[in-house]
């Protein structure tokens, strides 16, 4: 370092200050000495820097699974933003089981963590091991609705978004209506989005078929997302009783319905209508193109930014928005009933 600062003609402070926090120096300066780092071959680690100086600026990722591009789209802006902000990021996978959760949180808080994001989690995850962690560890949970005001967490509100689902197929003359939804009822994404259909339909004067409802278990079997949809939609079409319209919780997911509705000689949305809950470059652009709901990721990226903020501000960390908004954008895949 002394060396970078020589030939920069800078103090060690400001070499330092660039490397750990980017932020507080020029652009110019942080030019001049990336430059000279170039030149001379110098890496700087600051994990291990960090850790002689008893302050590890880490950021703890856990997810539940990296097969949903939520997650995935989301990990890619928090190490994005981390890089940015001088802090280096440590992902785990809890595969939604609680027990594994309970030793990653741990872990974090072990290695001196500044704070913790957390994508999708199991049913009681925060109450038995974030909100005792508070005080001590700044939390961050994406893509979930806590009602908690001490879990600092931001999501689709599930009922909103249910009852839009199940509103546009009723409005459609659709009176029996499937969900597929990932993992079981221990999730609780899952769990949210099961108790609003069931909410949902009710609302609407439209009965309940406990068989309409099927689980997916692709992170712990492993399928691909879209050959778990395709497996789904075929659960769905050995029915007797089938639905006339799926709602998918996930646009990878939905396209693998699609694809094997139409590999049953079937037409979407003639035989059969689809919604995704979520948005994506493959359900605007497949054809037929699916009904979805609109996923706001700069949202996401902006609650990203303020923790980070907040991180490293030393400052209290507070969301002034807990739900993300709902917009269903209509397309080719939904048709009104035959």
């Amino acid at each position: 370092m002394a060396d970078i600062a020589e030939r920069c003609g800078l103090s060690k402070a400001t070499v330092s200050r660039a490397l750990t926090s980017p932020e507080k120096v020029s652009e110019a300066t942080l030019s001049k000495i990336r430059a000279a780092m170039h030149e001379t071959g110098y890496e700087y680690n600051s994990l291990a820097a960090s850790m002689s100086k008893q302050s590890l600026k880490l950021i703890g990722v856990m997810t539940g699974s990296l097969r949903e591009p939520l997650y995935l789209q989301s990990i890619a802006s928090i190490q994005n933003i981390a890089e940015n902000t001088g802090f280096n990021v440590m992902l785990s996978v809890s595969d939604f089981n609680p027990e594994k959760e309970q030793n990653i949180l741990q872990s974090f808080r072990s290695y001196r963590s500044a704070g913790i994001i957390i994508l999708g989690t199991s049913l009681n995850c925060a109450e038995k091991f974030i909100l005792p962690l508070k005080d001590k560890l700044p939390h961050l949970i994406l893509w979930e609705n806590y009602k908690s005001p001490e879990i600092e967490s931001i999501g689709f509100p599930p009922e909103k978004m249910m009852e839009m689902a199940v509103s546009h197929l009723a409005g459609l003359g659709h009176t029996k209506i499937g969900l597929a939804l990932m993992q079981d009822l221990q999730v609780h994404r899952p769990m949210d989005r099961y108790s609003a259909f069931i909410y949902a339909l009710g609302r609407r004067g439209i009965d309940f078929t406990p068989e309409h409802v099927q689980f997916l278990s692709m992170y712990r079997k492993n399928p691909s997302a879209i050959t778990a949809g395709k497996s789904v939609m075929q659960r769905f079409l050995n029915m007797k009783d089938r639905p006339s319209a799926i709602i998918f919780p996930t646009g990878s997911l939905a396209f693998g319905g699609l694809l094997q509705l139409q590999s049953a000689g079937m037409k979407c949305p003639e035989d059969m209508s689809i919604i995704s809950l979520t948005d994506d470059d493959m359900t605007a652009n497949v054809h037929p193109s699916i009904t979805a709901f609109s996923t706001p990721h700069s949202e996401i990226q902006k609650c990203i930014r303020q923790f980070f903020q907040a991180l490293n501000n030393h400052s209290a960390f507070t969301l002034n928005s807990r739900e993300l908004p709902v917009q269903l954008i209509s397309r080719e895949s939904c048709c009104r009933f035959q």
